[in-house]
This record gives C-alpha cells, structure tokens and sequence, in this order.
C-alpha cells in the first residue's frame, strides 16, 4: 500500500463516506485499535451490503473502500479509539498503469491499449495476492484460536 493513516484520536469516529479517489479494485485494511466496549459502540458499519461489525481493538478488515460506504458508530462516553487504515490512490494506480506518466498524455491508440492491459494486469495481481481463509489456515499451520472474552 502507498499510503498509511494513523488516526491517533482518542476518540475516532468517520460518517459514512466512500474514499472516492481511492483506487477502486484495490483492497483497504482497517485496524481498529483502543479501550472501547466492541459490543456497545463503534461499530464498523457499510452501508450497502448492510453489515455492521463488532470489531475489538487489533481485529482488521479488508473491504473495497471506494465502493462501500463505510464508517463507525458513536463511542460510548469513556471510550477510547483509533484506528490505522491502509490504502492506494487511484492517480498513482492510473500513473504506474501509463508507463510512470499522466493519462491524459496517452495519445495514441497503441498507448492507450497498453494502458487498459496494463491496468487489468494490476488488478489481477492485487486480487490474486489475497488469501482464501483455506490458504491462510493451511500456511499458519491450523485453524485460529479464538480470543478468550475479557474479564
């Protein structure tokens, strides 16, 4: 991923929104970290597959973060929480897939036929980088323990 953010709060919270100049085949980890209560606030929630997620501080998900709206609900007073979100924007996707150079400079057909091979050629890696939860079992030697409930 080409970008990081580091969202220190204490007490982060995004509306729902859609990271629209992201790269929109690129796929965005979340990292919700601090001393909150994953089960009364700050949920994660996307709005059109209509899921909203329990996530404890150190679980991560992966989703489309130009495609979904996405965002958190409210903390419950006390709490504390951040958040660490990785992410890849569309320009430079748009720049490597042109040869390290402005779109709007592909002037010939030939370029920009290399430019739209180019780009399936990314997204295709980048999909074919993530992990069925089979491989990642099968490489980490067994299923997860699953956390014991705090105290």
């Amino acid at each position: 991923f080409a970008a990081h953010t580091l969202n220190l709060g204490p007490y982060v919270r995004c509306l729902l929104h859609r990271d629209a100049q992201n790269w929109p085949k690129g796929v965005c980890p979340a990292m919700a970290l601090g001393d909150f209560d994953h089960t009364k606030s700050g949920h994660f929630i996307m709005e059109e597959p209509k899921v909203v997620l329990e996530l404890r501080s150190g679980d991560i998900i992966l989703f489309l973060s130009s495609l979904i709206t996405h965002g958190n609900a409210p903390l419950c007073p006390g709490d504390v929480r951040m958040s660490w979100t990785c992410w890849m924007a569309g320009g430079l996707v748009r720049w490597l897939a042109a040869g390290c150079a402005l779109v709007s400079s592909l002037t010939t057909r030939a370029k920009q036929e290399k430019y739209a091979e180019r780009s399936q050629e990314f997204a295709r890696k980048g999909w074919e980088s993530l992990l069925t939860l089979s491989e990642l079992t099968a490489r980490h030697g067994g299923a997860p323990k699953p956390a014991k409930p705090s105290e």
